[in-house]
């Protein structure tokens, strides 16, 4: 049957044909240029001080910096200024020094209590100084 054979080399051929023309799409979408996956940075905000370099700042500079305290605790010859967001507390130790208060010691904890590393709080209290005051 000469016909079967050649129905059946028609069907092979065709069956060739779809396999080479599915891989060519799949090929084609492989070459296709993909989304980057590297995340994009965000933009940086004003350059923030180091905690570490904080320490013998005057009360003046403190103020200028963080604003007003939301609690201020006087046990002289010293004053606890307190700093508040959401998610943490931060808290200055100023000493009386003959020319004035100045920064002896800073500690940061979580809102549960927790003390945790200082520059991620002292970033939130400052952004939150940064951020608009919607009117």
């Amino acid at each position: 049957m000469p016909g079967e054979k050649a129905a059946g080399r028609a069907r092979g051929r065709g069956g060739v044909a779809a396999a080479l023309l599915a891989a060519g799409l799949l090929t084609g979408c492989a070459l296709a240029p993909q989304p980057s996956a590297a995340p994009v940075p965000a933009p940086q905000a004003a350059t923030r001080p180091d905690p570490a370099g904080m320490i013998g700042a005057d009360s003046v500079a403190l103020q200028r910096l963080f604003g007003p305290p939301r609690l201020v605790r006087r046990d002289a010859p010293a004053e606890l200024w307190q700093y508040q967001t959401r998610d943490c507390v931060v808290d200055l130790f100023l000493y009386q020094e003959k020319d004035g208060l100045r920064l002896a010691y800073l500690e940061a904890r979580t809102g549960a209590a927790q003390v945790t590393a200082p520059r991620p709080c002292v970033d939130a209290v400052l952004a939150s100084r940064e951020k608009p005051v919607s009117s």
